[in-house]
């Protein structure tokens, strides 16, 4: 009989675990230093020019190490990542994951423009602004403090973010572009 957390893990969506499940282990396999997180970022120069093709996948893996921005965003991609699996793309995995493919082609070619090198960050936010489209009408409640339709979460999440970082947050900007 399988333990109530295998359960669940069991029960989400393939991409959505396949992805969470990268996540957890290449940011694992960073805290044991087995990897430098500049090993996995982006660049067209380490990416094409000396043949580090791992970088197009693994800049979409390492969300920072293990933090609470860190596993915050890992909420949002085990809420809204899993929602879209299971609610808009039900029967269709495959799209969904064809999505999810394009979604990241867009932000390699994207990512440099903009001094992007991780881009696992603007995935996870490209991902909640398409959820808040597809959930228009679902309000939620951010950080406790204030209520917010769905289509505008994305907004308030930038709006946190330059109250926080006191700085533009550009990248979740370009994101949910």
């Amino acid at each position: 009989m399988p333990s109530p957390l295998e359960d669940w893990y069991l029960r989400i969506p393939v991409c959505t675990r396949v992805y969470l499940t990268s996540i957890v282990a290449v940011t694992l396999a960073v805290q044991l230093d087995w990897f430098t997180p500049h090993q996995l970022l982006y660049t067209p120069t380490y990416t094409f020019s000396r043949g580090e093709y791992w970088r197009l996948l693994t800049t979409f893996l390492y969300l920072g190490r293990f933090s609470l921005d860190m596993f915050l965003n890992m909420y949002f991609i085990i809420q809204h990542c899993r929602d879209l699996e299971e609610g808009s793309y039900l029967t269709r995995p495959a799209d969904f994951a064809y999505h999810m493919v394009l979604l990241g082609v867009t932000l390699l070619v994207i990512g440099p423009i903009v001094g992007a090198y991780f881009l696992s960050h603007m995935f996870v936010t490209a991902l909640t602004y398409v959820w808040s489209r597809y959930h228009a009408h679902i309000f939620i409640n951010f950080m406790g403090l204030i209520t917010v339709p769905a289509a505008y979460f994305p907004w308030a999440m930038v709006a946190f973010s330059l109250v926080v970082e006191g700085a533009w947050p550009v990248n979740e900007c370009v994101a949910m572009g």
